[in-house]
């Protein structure tokens, strides 16, 4: 029989029946372990995931607090990237993997089951049983036994015999529902007593996945004189539908399809679910049934119905924890599901949907979106239809974003944009949708190239009142546009509002020029800034081969930076690696430390032993300038103009020097022409620098070594070229 796992998870649709429950769907991966936290930009910008934008807009609707981590509490030290979003905590009544999940009290059951006269010590209550299970069996859990019990405790009509008959039943479900045996017991008719065995009857089958069983079983329960299983049998109807409606909805993979969904089963269930709000308006299972009509809608593809659910849902999320979980739902089951494969049927827009509709606007004007042969191009009359929608939610200003949002990013009507969006007069722009406009018309400018007006802009915004996560962006935003300038001296001037390490730290690393570099190693706030500009300085000083500038500049950072530093935080800069002293080159090749090394080269620099013991340096300790830690979703600065003066040498390039030097001894020649060969091994690609070197090239210089260095070592050592 093939099982069908729907895993009961994040999606603020989790109930505590007695005996029917939540049938829920996997792990999704905002979940822990599924996910780090969720970078994404403190505005509505169309390449922030879709759960982050919708985050922002209704924890804004909400007046919940920062949905970000809390920043550092030094930025001015730390490069740990301030835009965060922490992945959701799991929901009350759910595990870190977002799996259903209610405490087992065993004393609790214990004492229910001594009231009853039956024996559990051979139930295993243990850890392994702290979940409930996926699919139909979310509600086979040690905690719908011990509500079983309770129930059959307060039940008067039945006999202790009845009662220890029964739970021995509910027992042998709990165990093995695929082996219970309820069929045993016989009851008086139409008594309380045979309608519980009766249900408990159709529950197995449930259990067992024989729909058709169960459904006939539970149909003949619904005018019970057992009142709990008039009720619970109603609503287990709707459930039996919902399981058939996908028992099948399997892809060529085995796993669950929702497209594949019966769709007319997916009707029925919806109508069970009518017939049991009818009939038990405020029942135990009215709040569950309520919001799985979600579910139906999903395996229904039913998009406008699942929008309007979910928008009024979000509506009514109680704290962060359950707005987080629902926008998760709504992300993997409506937004996200299928906006990347080529299905035509997509979410686009319902009606009352307005939040969901600037979402899912946002993510389809990306440029990656809007170049897939399946996308629903965005029109600017379609834009224009959603406005009387908006303004009925009182959401005009959010309209306004979205219209201003295309036209920048379709049309590219960046002029427009300016003149669309009004510079703020307001002095506090925490509101999202009121910073994002801000911040598009920021854009706009600079899209414009008009560097000065945008500067203006944001050292503008930065004096008004925001949030301290949107006080990062700006700041991120200044550093950007001074960039772009060729003004990076600014970042760093007295009255600089730039104070976060990681924006001043990417400067310094991308577009600093010497003499910047050297002020900041010299001056820097602290002594982290100093070692991150002396690091970068002392590097692009060997890489463009200005030795003497090196030496001059080993000796600055000796007087100005101390060498007590975090090294697990500032591990990239690690500034020990400049005491080198040659020690760990490859056997048989000697080098002196790297400060007698560039004092040879200051003098003369074509010498080749220095050259190659200059390769050696890099080789072994890999020094370079590193960018990662600040590029982690960062408005990049790869195109604005890098100031640091001379032409960068690779080790192969200095390699290339020794081998093209007629006057290089035959130990340094021979050993450069091995370390050019290498450079392509194992795999036949470069790893020394992005050169192209033809293989013919590569084979010349294998037989110059093996013909012209027969003998010697490094000849000996080398068997192939690559």
């Amino acid at each position: 029989m093939k099982k069908l796992f729907l895993a009961a998870c994040l999606t603020g649709l989790l109930c505590q029946p007695a005996q029917a429950s939540f049938d829920g769907d996997g792990c999704d991966f905002w979940l822990a372990p599924c996910s780090l936290p969720l970078g994404s930009y403190p505005f509505l910008w169309v390449s922030n995931d879709t759960r982050a934008n919708l985050l922002l807009l209704e924890s804004d609707k909400h007046q919940f607090a920062s949905l970000y981590a809390p920043l550092a509490t030094e930025p001015a030290r730390s490069r740990e990237l301030p835009f965060n979003i922490p992945r959701v905590a799991p929901p009350s009544g759910s595990n870190e993997y977002g799996f259903a999940i209610t405490e087992v009290d065993i004393p609790a059951i214990k004492k229910l089951a001594d009231q009853l006269g039956v024996d559990i010590s051979s139930l295993d209550l243990s850890d392994k049983m702290l979940l409930g299970g996926r699919g139909r069996m979310v509600s086979n859990t040690p905690a719908a036994l011990a509500q079983f019990f309770q129930l059959l405790i307060d039940d008067k009509q039945l006999t202790p015999e009845q009662r220890k008959d029964l739970a021995h039943q509910r027992m042998n479900i709990l165990i093995n529902p695929e082996l219970a045996d309820v069929s045993t017991a016989a009851f008086p008719e139409k008594s309380h007593a045979a309608d519980l065995h009766n249900y408990l009857f159709s529950a197995a089958y449930f259990y067992n996945g024989n729909f058709s069983e169960a459904s006939a079983g539970f149909q003949n329960l619904l005018k019970a004189n057992q009142p709990w299983v008039a009720e619970a049998a109603t609503y287990m109807l709707f459930r039996v539908a919902l399981n058939q409606a996908v028992e099948h909805a399997l892809d060529e993979y085995e796993m669950f399809d929702v497209t594949k969904s019966d769709k007319n089963l997916t009707s029925l269930a919806a109508q069970k679910a009518k017939d049991y709000l009818t009939a038990y308006p405020t029942g135990r299972y009215a709040s569950s049934t309520q919001d799985l009509y979600r579910r139906i809608y999903w395996f229904a593809a039913d998009w406008d119905a699942l929008a309007k659910s979910s928008e009024q849902a979000l509506g009514r999320a109680a704290n962060m924890e359950a707005l987080q979980s629902l926008v998760n739902e709504v992300d993997t089951k409506l937004l996200s599901s299928y906006a990347w494969q080529d299905i035509d049927n997509q979410f686009v827009s319902a009606p009352e949907t307005p939040m969901l509709t600037l979402t899912q606007t946002l993510r389809r004007l990306r440029e990656g979106y809007q170049s897939r042969p399946n996308a629903v191009l965005v029109t600017e009359a379609e834009i224009n239809g959603y406005k009387p929608m908006f303004e009925k939610a009182g959401m005009t200003p959010a309209w306004n974003y979205l219209h201003n949002a295309w036209l920048f990013y379709l049309p590219k009507d960046y002029a427009k944009v300016e003149s669309a969006i009004p510079a703020a007069t307001t002095q506090a722009l925490t509101d999202t949708v009121d910073f994002s406009l801000q911040v598009l018309l920021g854009q706009a400018l600079q899209a414009q190239k008009k560097w000065p007006q945008a500067e203006a802009h944001w050292r503008h915004f930065l004096t008004l009142k925001t949030t301290a996560i949107q006080q990062q962006f700006l700041q991120l935003m200044l550093t950007n546009s001074l960039a772009y300038q060729g003004k990076p001296e600014l970042v760093f001037a007295a009255d600089s509002p730039v104070t976060s390490l990681r924006f001043r730290s990417l400067v310094l690393k991308d577009v600093a020029n010497a003499s910047l570099l050297r002020q900041q190693v010299a001056s820097g706030v602290n002594n982290e800034e100093r070692i991150i500009a002396l690091h970068t300085l002392l590097t692009r000083d060997l890489i463009t081969g200005n030795y003497s500038d090196y030496l001059k500049d080993r000796a600055l950072g000796k007087d100005s930076v101390s060498p007590k530093f975090d090294k697990e935080k500032l591990g990239d800069v690690n500034i020990a690696v400049f005491d080198w002293d040659g020690s760990n080159t490859e056997k048989g090749y000697h080098c002196a430390s790297l400060d007698k090394t560039a004092e040879v080269l200051a003098s003369q620099p074509k010498d080749g032993h220095a050259l190659n013991c200059m390769g050696e340096f890099f080789r072994l300790t890999e020094t370079r300038v590193d960018t990662g830690v600040e590029y982690g979703l960062q408005w990049q600065l790869n195109d604005a103009p890098a100031m640091f003066k001379g032409k960068a040498q690779s080790r192969l390039t200095r390699y290339q020097q020794v081998i093209a030097n007629p006057a290089t001894e035959p130990e340094d020649k021979s050993y450069a022409l091995y370390r050019a060969i290498m450079c392509y091994a194992p795999s036949g690609y470069n790893s020394c620098d992005g050169q192209e070197i033809d293989s013919n090239v590569r084979k010349s210089w294998f037989q110059q070594l093996k013909r012209d260095y027969k003998g010697s070592e490094w000849a000996e050592k080398l068997r192939y070229y690559w």
